[in-house]
């Protein structure tokens, strides 16, 4: 299974192969065999992993990255078809409510694939595509797929014992073109003709799109699903929506002891997770100015309520019932305050801020810092599972490295950080969650000069930065100075750990704060 290049430079076997791969792939996971559909999870994630079900990267144009040639454009152009029917048929997977052996790493396949085409800069990531099989619209809360209203159709029986099949909301959704115009009615007239396939039915990859590009319509084949069907790019909200869903929200039908639905409720959320990680680091700019959050706030915002019931319903001993009587173990509890931590986008808590200031507070209580440490605080200081209080420490660090220095440096939050990093790094018995507690020091230490000291080295190891501006680190070390003798302390506790991890991120601490004035 190893790659192995062929005579054209950068193109393996296996994306030579790649309709062959595809369509065997989609027909096994309609069989209904468990041991087929998890094998064609398991290939399909390993084509994301070679990046082959992904973009062709800008290196691989000419040397100036602006001239692409045709044959460059072609693999663009079938990698996208064959990433768009993965998609469309592992969704349709997903929303169904039954647990199969194997189902959980089928969803980590199909979660590797669509982070693969994150990205926010579409005009430079998309050369050669007509459409985009993960669409960031955000738009469409409502939608799975563009246009399609899959979460109202689906509001009542969301959690019920069966969910409607997304293939049916865009039928549906077909159907009534002919009658209302729509921005998408231009490619209704085609629906009878197989754009992708040829007669015999097989994926065809490298047949020309003739659909509007702005409302990404496409047309697939994916024969043993379904014959010339006409749909829409997937919503990296809807995906995420839906994902949330499954960890946090299952069917009534799911008995939740089977270890089976345990382990696909922690795959829906940890894929959650690595879906907001690539929005992160799609968002991402080393100029300040640039930093696009856009994004990040409307998924915060969207996901935000229902993560913070589950945690918030959360007793000491890890286990707990909700209004809908639903128990949630410890692991559940982690995997949910890990997304809420890698939902953090940069500049949280500024616009409510801003509008505390202007007496027109709209924003979110989700958004409010002092909210969100009282409840991390909490569950690092009293809960009783070593993996919440890891995943509780690790989101203090998050939102430390994503609050407004404006907010941070103020000292009832910093003091509130601090106690959180100091309850963390006092536990005796785990190892990991002393080095989250380290971690948090770590994330105040960044957010000052590190990189600017002249006595000190260019970047320290285990710190890092962040893009913050030269007036913003000054404010943010002259609010830790103070702190200076306290953070060194337990830094130098840490150093004495039998834990390398520990000792790791103590060395990281000490390296850097020995600059400081």
């Amino acid at each position: 299974r190893a790659a192995i290049s062929s005579k054209e430079a950068g193109v393996t076997v296996q994306e030579h192969l790649l309709e062959q791969i595809v369509r065997a792939c989609l027909r096994a996971l309609e069989d209904v065999s468990w041991a087929r559909r998890a094998a064609a999870g398991k290939g399909i994630g390993e084509l994301a992993g070679m990046d082959i079900l992904a973009p062709v990267l800008l290196e691989s144009f000419s040397d100036d990255g602006t001239a692409h040639t045709g044959k460059i454009l072609k693999r663009m152009e079938r990698r996208a078809r064959a990433s768009v029917a993965v998609l469309h048929a592992g969704v349709r997977i997903i929303t169904k409510g039954r647990i199969w052996t194997g189902k959980a790493n089928f969803v980590t396949s199909i979660v590797k694939v669509a982070t693969k085409w994150v990205c926010l800069d579409e005009k430079q990531f998309f050369v050669g595509c007509s459409f985009k099989p993960l669409s960031m619209n955000i738009d469409c809360a409502d939608d799975l797929f563009v246009a399609d209203e899959w979460f109202v159709q689906n509001e009542e029986t969301l959690t019920g014992d069966e969910e409607k099949d997304p293939e049916e909301s865009i039928s549906r959704r077909d159907e009534t073109m002919g009658v209302n115009e729509s921005p998408v009615s231009t490619v209704e007239e085609n629906t009878t003709k197989k754009c992708n396939g040829a007669d015999d039915g097989t994926l065809d990859l490298d047949e020309k799109d003739d659909s509007t590009t702005e409302n990404h319509q496409i047309y697939i084949q994916q024969d043993s699903i379904d014959s010339s069907i006409v749909t829409s790019s997937l919503l990296f909200s809807g995906l995420c929506r839906i994902l949330m869903v499954q960890g946090l929200a299952p069917t009534k039908s799911m008995n939740l002891s089977s270890p089976e639905n345990l382990l696909y409720r922690v795959s829906a959320l940890t894929g959650l997770r690595d879906l907001l990680d690539a929005l992160t680091k799609a968002s991402q700019a080393e100029d300040a100015d640039k930093f696009d959050c856009t994004h990040g706030r409307f998924i915060y915002d969207m996901l935000a309520p229902e993560f913070f019931r589950t945690i918030e319903s959360s007793l000491k001993d890890g286990a707990t019932n909700d209004d809908s009587g639903l128990k949630y173990e410890p692991v559940i509890i982690s995997r949910t305050i890990d997304c809420v931590s890698a939902a953090f986008w940069k500049g949280i808590g500024s616009e409510l801020e801003a509008a505390k200031n202007n007496s027109s507070n709209t924003s979110s209580k989700y958004e409010d810092i002092g909210f969100l440490l009282e409840i991390l605080t909490q569950r690092v200081q009293a809960d009783t599972a070593w993996t919440v209080r890891e995943s509780a420490a690790l989101a203090c660090g998050s939102l430390a490295r994503n609050v407004p220095v404006q907010i941070l440096h103020r000292r009832a939050t910093l003091a509130s950080i601090l106690e959180s990093a100091e309850r963390a790094f006092a536990d005796r018995k785990y190892w990991r969650v002393r080095v989250a507690g380290l971690k948090i020091l770590c994330a105040l230490i960044s957010r000052t000069d590190v990189r600017g000291l002249q006595s000190g080295p260019p970047d320290v190891s285990g710190i890092g930065g962040t893009n913050d501006s030269g007036s913003d680190r000054q404010l943010m070390l002259e609010a830790l100075l103070p702190q200076k003798e306290h953070i060194l302390k337990l830094a130098r506790k840490g150093l004495k750990d039998s834990q390398s991890g520990v000792t790791a991120s103590a060395s990281s601490i000490c390296a850097a704060v020995v600059h400081w004035p």
